[in-house]
């Protein structure tokens, strides 16, 4: 299992009543170690944990939509993590991630 990654959110105060909150690898200009390329896409976790759950997603064969209000992580995924036809080649690209 790999155990590299730096995922964590940092926030800059803006001022007293407002700061901006955002992935620490944007923050610091840092690559996402976890990715690969699919197609004209990009592949990436940001951990071994969100690895591990995007491979159960793509994974499962019955993926049921109720009860989502549109801000979960799933509802965020570009387009092709979502499509059945492309769930042997990311879950590879799992498997490979996995290996580093």
């Amino acid at each position: 299992m790999c155990a590299f990654g730096y995922n964590i959110e940092v926030s800059t105060a803006m001022n007293q009543t407002a700061s901006i909150q955002m992935p620490a690898n944007a923050f610091f200009d840092a690559e996402i170690w976890l990715q690969s390329s699919f197609k004209n896409e990009l592949f990436y976790a940001f951990n071994d944990k969100h690895l591990d759950y995007l491979e159960r997603y793509i994974n499962a064969t019955l993926r049921e939509h109720k009860d989502r209000t549109g801000f979960t992580l799933l509802e965020k995924l570009p387009k092709f993590y979502h499509e059945a036809k492309n769930r042997v080649a990311l879950l590879k690209i799992i498997a490979r991630l996995k290996a580093k």
